[in-house]
């Protein structure tokens, strides 16, 4: 789990909401490779990668209720 989901837990948000966004270019998520259950995987040929992928991620809380929610897209 990464480091900025665990921080969300630890948050302390009565009767508001937190959402954040992060951007990842295609070309840094090419460097990066991708990860497979078996592994990393080869990175794909920049000429192959164009876009963005967005996640958005937002967390409310109203009394003891809290909900927590996750949106990936991506734009090529």
């Amino acid at each position: 789990m990464p480091s900025w989901v665990s921080s969300l837990f630890l948050l302390a948000l009565p009767e508001r909401v937190l959402l954040s966004r992060w951007e990842l270019s295609g070309a840094e998520a090419a460097a990066e490779g991708a990860q497979w259950p078996g592994g990393r995987a080869a990175p794909l040929p920049l000429s192959r990668v164009s876009g963005w992928t967005t996640v958005n991620v937002a967390m409310s809380a109203v009394g003891a209720e809290v909900t927590l929610s996750f949106s990936i897209s991506n734009r090529l």
